[in-house]
């Protein structure tokens, strides 16, 4: 009796470990909103830290691992980073640095911003970075489990033309204490999703336009909506907005 309730003590002792550890902190900070310029125009903002400017435009919560199978159990950090003009133009800004040390030439940066058009071709695609993060396994990072589609004002939704998954990476190790046996290993792990969606409807026209205020990207599985990201847009002229620069809105379709 008293060792069959130890063996269910220890077993929720180490059941208990196993979903903290693969739980996002509580002290993750949700943000479902995000207020950015034009995602079109290049803004006044500096881009030097390519890594500051992205999290101007990422957007992240927490969702039920799908392979866990309980709803309160392990979770995965879930992030979304909207590519505007500006985080276009920082992450040209780290490959030329790359290439040229501090200096960053003007030869560079329009060559470098032709291969990023060439790979992403953002002139018809609006591109989304999917950041995932999880604990229980590798195998959850996977956009398979998860229907992620844009919401227009008009609510219609337009769906990823293309989805490509990066390898996942392990971000740290982690060994797991188990009382009375060997301690179990586990890992964090994480892996980057770019989805692409069209810049215009089925019928041509701009699904960004130079009169959307939001942009919202819905996440859900198996039909039920998990969280919904918004970008408030707030241009140059705006009453509640800052200065966002006077470049023209880059043009789709060419």
């Amino acid at each position: 009796m008293v060792y069959r309730f130890l063996l269910a003590f220890v077993a929720a002792f180490v059941i208990g470990v196993f979903v903290q550890s693969c739980t996002p902190s509580r002290s993750l900070q949700q943000i479902s909103t995000r207020e950015v310029p034009d995602p079109f125009v290049r803004s006044a903002q500096d881009v030097s830290d390519d890594s500051l400017v992205r999290v101007r435009w990422m957007c992240r919560t927490a969702v039920p691992d799908p392979l866990a199978g309980q709803e309160d159990g392990p979770r995965i950090r879930f992030e979304a980073t909207l590519y505007g003009e500006d985080v276009i133009a920082a992450e040209v800004a780290k490959e030329c640095r790359m290439r040229e040390s501090l200096d960053v030439s003007d030869t560079c940066a329009s060559a470098s911003r032709e291969r990023y058009r060439s790979v992403h071709h953002d002139n018809t695609r609006l591109r989304i970075r999917l950041d995932l993060e999880s604990s229980f396994s590798v195998n959850s990072l996977n956009s398979r489990f998860w229907d992620v589609y844009l919401k227009d004002e008009r609510g219609i939704a337009y769906e990823p033309v293309e989805i490509i998954q990066n390898a996942p990476v392990i971000v740290r190790e982690d060994t797991l204490p188990e009382p009375g046996r060997a301690p179990v290993r586990g890992a964090v792990y994480r892996r980057a999703i770019d989805m692409y969606f069209p810049r215009e409807d089925a019928f041509g026209t701009d699904f960004i336009s130079a009169s959307t205020r939001e942009i919202r990207l819905v996440v859900s599985q198996n039909r039920r909506e998990l969280t919904t990201f918004v970008w408030h847009i707030k241009r140059t002229g705006d009453s509640r907005s800052t200065s966002t620069g006077s470049a023209q809105r880059a043009p789709s379709g060419f």
